[in-house]
């Protein structure tokens, strides 16, 4: 893969997505032991000084020692984070990875497409369904945006090329076509997300404000209206019991 830096953003490789994945995995899977410890009664110093129970990683943590058996360092070293090149306890570190630095020019749709799909395959709760579409679905960890344009959805990128596939400032030749290309890039696009957020803001949500209030002031309402009567009707029945009683009783 190309270590041309585009203006514009870059697609990670496969392998570093498909380490992600196993990094989330982990993380999940020890945050889950850690919670069914709390749950059968375990108290914090029994879980941190367990053995068993590992506590959750975040990712650079994970990918310079993804085994967990320690990671060496050599002041002589010019590996990432000083990581000794020559110890066996390193073989595992994904900063070692042939594939570490690799990265692909511009927005590669197929590869992002294919991340996302992996991420999708293991949703199996709400959860995991909110926090996919609220992050990976519109930010995918894999791509890495470097200009205006790279943040436009691509459901308001109206530019495309003759494949079909969203046009990218990145394959542009010269650096005034590639400014070019980001700058109309990200003002079309800018412009459509803030002017269906004006006509939503100006049109559409007073209307909807209105129509909800008047619902809520139906409903609150009948709802008075209704005790109103059941009271009214309750009062009037004490009334016919008692005029019955003063009756019999000729009170």
């Amino acid at each position: 893969m190309s270590m041309r830096r585009p203006m514009g953003g870059v697609t990670l490789s496969s392998e570093y997505a498909t380490a992600l994945r196993d990094w989330r995995r982990e993380r999940e899977r020890r945050t889950d032991s850690i919670k069914q410890a709390r749950e059968e009664g375990m108290d914090e110093t029994n879980i941190m000084a367990d053995p068993n129970l590992p506590s959750p990683r975040g990712w650079w943590e994970y990918a310079v020692d993804p085994r967990g058996d320690g990671a060496p360092t050599s002041e002589s070293s010019n590996a990432p984070g000083q990581l000794d090149r020559q110890s066996n306890l390193n073989t595992d570190s994904l900063l070692l990875s042939d594939w570490w630095s690799d990265e692909e020019p511009g927005m590669d749709t197929r590869a992002i497409l294919s991340y996302q799909q992996m991420l999708k395959s293991e949703i199996d709760n709400v959860g995991d369904w909110f926090g996919y579409y609220l992050d990976e679905a519109w930010t995918p960890d894999i791509y890495i945006r470097t200009s205006m344009a790279d943040y436009v959805p691509n459901m308001f990128n109206i530019f495309m090329d003759d494949d079909g596939d969203r046009l990218d400032p990145s394959k542009q030749e010269g650096f005034f076509r590639r400014t070019g290309q980001t700058l109309g890039q990200g003002l079309v696009g800018y412009g459509l997300v803030g002017g269906l957020f004006y006509v939503g803001v100006t049109k559409f949500a007073p209307k909807a404000t209105e129509g909800i209030m008047e619902i809520i002031e139906k409903v609150v309402g009948g709802s008075f209206e209704t005790i109103f009567g059941i009271r009214e009707e309750f009062v009037k029945s004490n009334k016919r019991v008692k005029e019955a009683k003063e009756a019999i009783t000729g009170d």
